[in-house]
């Protein structure tokens, strides 16, 4: 009763929630610790539904410059384009009549994988106690039990994500070699369209997912734009929302990356900076979290003191 209540006044301010998601696993996978069951993710459903209202971004942020916002609204968003946001999300999504927006890397779509996903099940797969790496002299990493594997691939995907662009393809490419089959793990293109016939939000993410403080201004832009292209070709309709890969203002994207995504003709974009929107808000730098919690009292309690933050911005 008292988040409710608390709840209650925080919404007379006006402000947007917006909740960070990326894969609804069938069950709990000890080798991504940071991404929700099924179960957990319908007791977040639960709890939006009977606490907020849930719109989709573009909705959102539309309201919010038109004074609109109903009480308590927030925003279910997910990165990347993972197979199970179609074949497990979605479903529950319908069953609570709830809404989401999606941002989708398109090179990944139709039988690709990304390069963190290509590192965790490598690690996975791997036979014996130890691994190491030729271009990690004296450095081993343990896998002799699932959760030492869990350890190590976490360890291994900070070596191998601010390495440049084009190194950690290479490097990734041949960490993985041949044999692992990822076919499955994001959406085809028909299950993006399913999603949006469903009612809900498409948005851009690049077509590949690099680290955008790494590109050139031009590189960056065609990234972005040729994400954009790919998405609003499918889908036949002009897409609003953008989110910034990794998303943390000045290390992952600076002030000239925001100006490329406006370039592009979005309205909005997110990053993964803790907080909430306001009127005041860059459009183009709104921050997202979510609550990583499966008890009501923890849950809610983090989205109300989330209200107390209003997100970093890139300055850079």
């Amino acid at each position: 009763m008292i988040f409710k209540q608390l709840l209650s006044l925080l919404s007379l301010k006006r402000k947007v929630s917006i909740l960070i998601y990326h894969q609804v696993l069938p069950k709990p996978d000890v080798m991504r610790p940071y991404e929700v069951a099924a179960d957990l993710f319908e007791q977040h459903l639960i709890l939006l539904s009977e606490n907020f209202t849930v719109l989709t971004l573009e909705d959102a942020i539309s309201r919010l410059e038109a004074g609109t916002l109903p009480r308590n609204p927030a925003v279910i968003t997910f990165d990347d384009g993972y197979e199970n946001n179609a074949s497990v999300a979605l479903p529950l999504l319908q069953k609570y009549q709830l809404p989401a927006t999606f941002f989708i890397a398109s090179d990944f779509l139709n039988g690709g994988a990304m390069w963190n996903d290509k590192v965790i099940e490598t690690v996975r797969h791997c036979k014996g106690d130890t691994l190491s790496l030729d271009w990690l002299p004296g450095r081993s990493f343990d896998i002799s039990s699932e959760h030492a594997r869990c350890k190590s691939a976490s360890d291994l995907l900070k070596e191998f994500k601010y390495l440049p662009f084009d190194k950690r393809l290479e490097a990734v490419d041949k960490f993985v070699g041949d044999s692992l089959d990822l076919s499955r793990f994001m959406m085809t293109d028909a299950q993006v369209k399913e999603l949006y016939d469903a009612g809900m939000e498409i948005g851009g993410h690049t077509c590949s997912h690099p680290i955008l403080a790494k590109l050139s201004d031009q590189e960056a832009y065609t990234q972005i734009k040729e994400n954009k292209n790919y998405l609003e070709t499918l889908l036949n309709t002009q897409l609003s929302s953008f989110a910034f890969p990794n998303g943390r203002p000045d290390t992952d994207f600076y002030s000239n990356t925001v100006a490329q995504v406006k370039k592009t003709g979005y309205k909005y974009a997110v990053s993964t900076s803790y907080g909430v929107s306001d009127k005041r808000s860059d459009r183009f730098q709104l921050p997202r979290f979510t609550p990583w919690r499966n008890d009501k009292k923890g849950f809610l309690g983090l989205m109300c003191k989330n209200y107390l933050s209003r997100g970093e911005l890139a300055t850079r």
